[in-house]
């Protein structure tokens, strides 16, 4: 009799242990794992994402990767900070929560007309369809061929809005970063000013050091210093279409500024030509590259740039 009680005493322990175990497991599995697959936002690992194409009111930008380097539509470097933020977006998202019965009628219409879709491939092959609607805190996904949307939750990095992120525009995805040269690798440089000769310099390579032109005695510790400046150099931003008007004013004008850059790298060469007034306090434009591209640029990164030719003499 008392074996009997024991035995059975056992199984009972044995059984809420299982049960135990079993939620312990539930309870401690990542989130959206034991959920339907509706709620997968994040790409699978096993596909490696190396395109994206977003689409917005007949609109659409394709982000892809060109030997190692994500492009918007294959002519310009996008920006760091928005393939990091997508990347998370591809990889990263979960689902916090479905959108609740009282604004779901509102979510769907925005879907219909303002959502933006992203398709995420592998070469050619479609690993997702999600489209997204955004405010600056709040994102809500519908992943293609489902029916319940859902909000979601994934890291965003730096001082960037949800919203913007979104945005189909080549303009939004391209990258600011118009010099990103190293020591090891520029060629030369050369800041002209335009209203007095005097203050321009040109910084060459030799053979073991930089040189200034007609400058033999120049201060080579302020000159690898100040060509050091040149290893990340960002602008505000470029202008959109509906400015190109401002570009054809001030092509007819003189500029003040010109900055130079020829890199080992190609790709990496760009000069810009600053258009300024004596204190002037409205945005100061610039033209990047052979194609005049118009840019607003950051004047505190600039004043360390323009320095004058004085600026490399050497005090011995």
């Amino acid at each position: 009799m008392k074996l009997d009680k024991l035995t059975k005493n056992l199984a009972i322990v044995a059984a809420i242990s299982i049960v135990l175990a079993l939620i312990t497991i539930y309870l401690q599995s990542p989130k959206g794992t034991l959920v339907a697959d509706e709620n997968q936002f994040s790409i699978a690992d096993s596909g490696s994402v190396n395109k994206i194409v977003l689409q917005q009111k007949g609109k659409s930008i394709v982000l892809a990767l060109d030997n190692g380097i994500w492009k918007v539509d294959n002519l310009y470097k996008v920006e760091d900070l928005f393939i990091s933020n997508i990347k998370n977006l591809m990889y990263k998202s979960q689902m916090r929560k479905p959108v609740n019965k009282e604004i779901l009628p509102q979510i769907e219409k925005l879907m219909l007309s303002e959502a933006t879709e992203c398709s995420f491939y592998n070469a050619d092959q479609l690993l997702k369809k999600v489209k997204y609607v955004a405010d600056s805190k709040d994102l809500v996904g519908l992943i293609d061929g489902f029916k319940n949307p859902y909000f979601i939750d994934f890291p965003l990095e730096g001082k960037v809005q949800i919203a913007n992120l979104l945005v189909v525009d080549t303009q939004n995805w391209r990258s600011r970063t118009i010099f990103s040269s190293s020591l090891s690798t520029i060629e030369s440089l050369k800041v002209s000013y335009f209203d007095s000769t005097m203050y321009n310099f040109k910084i060459n390579r030799s053979t073991s050091k930089f040189l200034i032109e007609g400058m033999p005695q120049a201060d080579s510790t302020k000159i690898m210093a100040y060509l050091d400046l040149y290893k990340n150099v960002a602008i505000r931003r470029f202008c959109s279409v509906d400015e190109n008007f401002k570009k054809d004013s001030l092509l007819k004008i003189k500029p003040t500024f010109e900055i130079e850059l020829k890199d080992k790298f190609n790709e990496k060469s760009n000069k810009i030509t600053i258009y300024y007034a004596l204190n002037q306090k409205s945005d100061i434009y610039g033209l990047v590259g052979l194609a005049n591209d118009l840019c607003v640029i950051r004047p505190r990164v600039f004043e360390y740039l323009l320095q004058k030719r004085y600026f490399f003499e050497s005090k011995k």
